[in-house]
């Protein structure tokens, strides 16, 4: 490698570690004029809040504000292997929340308390989620339903979930039901694997269990 390349590349290095604790901006006075009419108010920029003012912003007629408490993500987001960079606790983009202390849980803390960091910028907690797609367990959403929560079951969210998603990777054909092709957000499996998640993969199958693609209706079994 020359050494102009090498010059480039720790440039580009040091740009993204200078990016990752950059106070982001926030507006301490208002930029609308006063007189602004809006339709429709969406508090918080996250994974829930991005995708409703989307959605809304889809009918041409309805103005859409979003109102975020933080700023523009830190560059750190964007790259999953510096995303220990959130656990930093002076950091401003993140509020650090503690659970209540449960008597059977984390029990390798006296506090029986865990860390709950959740995203204070535009993206949310999804800004520092290391880039992981997890749908969550479909059992979850059938109890909400159940709960009384009509429409919230699995089998209707998961068609949302197909509308949202752009799927890059090969399917298998019994996964193919559960992605869609041609959304906003697009979603591919990792595409490297270190020898240790090679080796917790074999280790579920010696112990019977099928490798699957968890963001399906399967649950119980090895994942990559």
């Amino acid at each position: 490698m020359g050494s102009t390349a090498a010059i480039s590349i720790f440039a580009a290095f040091s740009n993204i570690i200078a990016g990752m604790f950059t106070t982001p901006t926030v507006y301490t006075t208002s930029v609308m004029p006063e007189d602004t009419i809006v339709d429709f108010i969406v508090v918080g920029s996250g994974s829930a809040g991005s995708v409703v003012a989307g959605r809304l912003s889809e009918v041409p007629d309805w103005e859409v504000l979003v109102l975020e408490a933080g700023g523009q993500p830190p560059a750190f987001t964007k790259i999953p292997i510096l995303q220990m960079a959130s656990a930093n606790p002076n950091a401003n983009f993140i509020n650090f929340y503690k659970t209540p202390p449960q008597k059977n849980y984390n029990q390798f803390l006296a506090s029986n308390e865990l860390t709950y960091p959740r995203g204070r910028m535009i993206g949310g907690t999804g800004a520092i989620n290391l880039m992981v797609y997890s749908r969550g367990n479909p059992q979850d959403y059938d109890n909400w339903a159940q709960s009384g929560n009509p429409g919230w079951d699995w089998e209707t969210v998961l068609k949302y979930f197909k509308k949202s998603e752009d799927y890059r990777s090969p399917l298998k054909p019994k996964d193919a039901p559960f992605h869609g092709i041609g959304g906003p957000l697009s979603v591919q499996k990792v595409g490297w694997m270190p020898p240790v998640g090679k080796l917790a993969i074999e280790a579920g199958k010696e112990l019977g269990l099928e490798e699957i693609d968890y963001n399906t209706d399967t649950k119980i079994a090895t994942t990559s």
